[in-house]
C-alpha cells in the first residue's frame, strides 16, 4: 500500500502511530522464540526503508534474528534478505553481501523459488551500487527471464527499470529509454505510485543526458513531488541530485550547487555515505566551474576518503578525475596526468561510459596543453563521434566550452591536411583503441 495512490495517507499513519507500534514491536521482541517479532519487523522494513531509518530498521530485525539465528524459515530468509537490503543502503557492502548469500543459501535450500528471485534481483541491485555494472546487467537479465515465466508484473516491471539503468550507465542510452517506457507502463497499470516516481527521474536523467533540459526539469519534478509526497527521503535526495546535474550541465552553477546541498543534507540525515561522497564530488564540480580550487579540492578530498572507507572504487574516481581538473587548472600537469589515468582504468573495468567521456574530454585538453595536437585531434574527434553523433549526447557547457577551445587551438596550430588525416583516424576509433591513445599519452606523452 505504501508504493500506491495511498501511499501519503498509509505513511501518515504509519507515522502517527509509530510509537504504539514500537511498543507493540518491543513487547513481541521479549517473546523467546521471536516469531511474532520478526513479522513485525519485517512488515515494517519498507516503512523504514522508505523514511531513510537504515539503522533503526536493522537493529531490530538484528534483534528479532537473534532469538533463532540458525532457523531456516521463511521469516529468516526475509530477514536476512532485508539486512542485505539496509546494509547495502548504508555503504555496507561485505555485510549486504553476506546476508544476502545467506539468505539465498536458505532459500535454495527450503526450495523457496520466488523468494531466490528476489534475493538474487537484491545481489544484482548490489553489484550495480558497487559499479559492476556488466554483472548486474547478467543477474537482471536472469531474473527477469524468471519473472517473465511466472508472470509477476510488477516484478517485471521493477527488473526492466534497474536493467534499464545499467544500459543508461553504459551509454545505450535508446536500449535504456525503451526499457524504462515498459517498464512505467507495467507500473501505472499496477498502480505503483513510488515505481513511477523512480521511473520519471531515470527518463529525466536521459533527458538531460540528451539535451533535453525542459523534459527533463518536468519529469525530475514530477519525480521530486511524488517522493516528497510519500516521504521517500532517500528518493527524493536522488531526484535533487539529479536536477542539480541537469542545472550544471546547462551551465547554471548557482541552482545546481542549491540542489546538490539539498540531496547532500538528506543523506547526511539518512547516514548514506555513498550519496554523501557523490554529493561531495558534485559540489567539488561547481566549486571547480566557479573557479574555487581550494574549495573544490576540499569537497573531493573529503568525497575520496568516504569512498574508500566505504570501498567503492567508482566514487573514488570520481573524486580522483576532479582532483585531476583541479591539478590540471594549477598548471600541475603531471599530477593531472597521474590522476586522470587513475580515474580512466577504474572507469574502463567498471564499463562507466559516460564518466570514460568526461575524463577523455580533459586528457585531450591536456594534450593540448602538452602540444601534442595530432593525439588531441584523434581523441577529440573520437569523443565527437562516438558520444555525439552516435549516442547522442549533449554535452555539458564546460565541456563543451573545452572542446570548443581546444580545437581553435588545435586547427591553428596543425596544417589543414593533417588536421583532417588525424580527425579521420579518430573518427575510426573503436573505444579501445582511444583508451590506449590516452594511455599512452599519459603514460610516456606530458
Amino acid at each position: 500500500k505504501l508504493r500506491g495512490k495511498e501511499g501519503g495517507y498509509w505513511m501518515n499513519l504509519l507515522n502517527n502511530e509509530a510509537n504504539n507500534i514500537e511498543r507493540a514491536l518491543n513487547r513481541a521482541l521479549e517473546d523467546p522464540e521471536g516469531e511474532d517479532g520478526l513479522s513485525l519487523a519485517l512488515n515494517m522494513g519498507y516503512y523504514w526503508q522508505i523514511k531513510g531509518y537504515y539503522s533503526e530498521g536493522m537493529r531490530l530485525i538484528e534483534t528479532a534474528l537473534s532469538k533463532r539465528p540458525d532457523a531456516s524459515t521463511l521469516n529468516h530468509i526475509r530477514a536476512h534478505s532485508s539486512l542485505g537490503n539496509f546494509a547495502r543502503l548504508r555503504s555496507e557492502y561485505s555485510k549486504a553481501e553476506e546476508h544476502l548469500k545467506k539468505a539465498l543459501k536458505i532459500s535454495r535450500e527450503i526450495k523457496v523459488k520466488d523468494d531466490e528471485a528476489a534475493i538474487l534481483h537484491r545481489l544484482a541491485i548490489l553489484e550495480y551500487d558497487r559499479g559492476n555494472y556488466n554483472l548486474a546487467e547478467k543477474l537482471y537479465i536472469e531474473n527477469l527471464k524468471h519473472y517473465q515465466t511466472t508472470g509477476d508484473k510488477p516484478a517485471i516491471g521493477r527488473t526492466l527499470n534497474n536493467l534499464a539503468n545499467t544500459y543508461s550507465v553504459q551509454g545505450n542510452i535508446e536500449k535504456a529509454n525503451t526499457m524504462y517506457e515498459e517498464s512505467l507502463e507495467i507500473r501505472r497499470e499496477e498502480g505503483d505510485v513510488l515505481g513511477i516516481s523512480v521511473i520519471l527521474c531515470n527518463i529525466g536523467i536521459l533527458a538531460y543526458q540528451s539535451g533535453n533540459f525542459e523534459k527533463a526539469k518536468n519529469l525530475l519534478n514530477e519525480s521530486l513531488q511524488i517522493r516528497i509526497e510519500i516521504g521517500d527521503r532517500s528518493g527524493a535526495s536522488i531526484t535533487f541530485a539529479n536536477l542539480g546535474n541537469s542545472s550544471f550541465n546547462q551551465g547554471e552553477y548557482a541552482e545546481a550547487k542549491k540542489f546538490y546541498e539539498e540531496s547532500l543534507s538528506i543523506y547526511r540525515e539518512i547516514g548514506d555515505p555513498a550519496g554523501i561522497a557523490e554529493a561531495l564530488s558534485n559540489l567539488g564540480n561547481v566549486s571547480m566551474e566557479n573557479g574555487d580550487i581550494e574549495t573544490a579540492l576540499s569537497y573531493y578530498e573529503e568525497s575520496l576518503a568516504i569512498a574508500r572507507k566505504i570501498n567503492l572504487e567508482l566514487l573514488a574516481a570520481l573524486s580522483l578525475h576532479g582532483m585531476g581538473t583541479a591539478a590540471f587548472a594549477n598548471r600541475e600537469y603531471d599530477v593531472a596526468g597521474k590522476l586522470y589515468l587513475e580515474s580512466l582504468m577504474i572507469f574502463k573495468q567498471k564499463s562507466s561510459l559516460m564518466e570514460i567521456e568526461k575524463v577523455m574530454m580533459n586528457i585531450a585538453e591536456l594534450m593540448v596543453s602538452s602540444r601534442k595536437f595530432s593525439e588531441a585531434a584523434r581523441l577529440f574527434s573520437f569523443i565527437e563521434t562516438e558520444f555525439i553523433q552516435n549516442r547522442k549526447l549533449k554535452l555539458a557547457k564546460s565541456e563543451q566550452m573545452i572542446l570548443d577551445n581546444s580545437l581553435v587551438i588545435v586547427k591553428d596550430e596543425m596544417n589543414a591536411d593533417n588536421f583532417l588525416n588525424c580527425s579521420e583516424e579518430g573518427k575510426n576509433f573503436s573505444l579501445e583503441d582511444a583508451v590506449l591513445l590516452s594511455i599512452q599519452f599519459l603514460n610516456y606523452g606530458i
